[in-house]
């Protein structure tokens, strides 16, 4: 790769961009919409699923909702788990832990090892068991329907 001296090197000013004024452009000061004519587009076409199709989409939806539904117990359990721990402990009760040293670092070692279980068990639920179930119905719905169409 061959090396550049950069000892004399001069700078050098951009040229000035032209600035061009609306009335050189010949630009329109005001647009007349009266002539313009309403455009409604045609309504597009409606196809009604075959009753199996309907019904993978109807399944999916109630996955969903039980996945939706799953989610939100998750963060509530883990979230009172959370707050019981905060109001079990108490502040006093953790200044008086800290001067035994052990107490206060088992405790926060337990408390820590809750909230990663219950994580990892609802992590493994989630991915391993329900958005793969979830995926196949889709598959299996939008796969055979596009069969039967051909």
């Amino acid at each position: 790769m061959p090396s550049v001296d950069l000892a004399n090197a001069t700078s050098v000013a951009p040229e000035e961009a032209p600035v061009s004024r609306g009335s050189e452009l010949n630009a329109p000061v005001a647009v007349d919409l009266s002539a313009a004519q309403k455009v409604v587009p045609a309504p597009a076409p409606v196809v009604k699923l075959a009753p199996l199709s309907e019904a993978g989409v109807d399944l999916a939806k109630w996955l969903l909702v039980i996945i939706s539904i799953f989610v939100l117990i998750s963060v509530v359990w883990i979230w009172s788990a959370e707050w019981g721990y905060s109001t079990w402990l108490g502040l006093d009760q953790l200044k008086q832990a800290a001067t035994a040293g052990s107490v206060a670092e088992t405790v926060l070692k337990d408390r820590e090892s809750f909230r990663e279980f219950w994580l990892k068990i609802f992590q493994m639920v989630l991915l391993n068991v329900l958005l793969p179930v979830l995926t196949a119905i889709l598959g299996y719905t939008f796969g055979s329907s596009k069969n039967s169409g051909q």
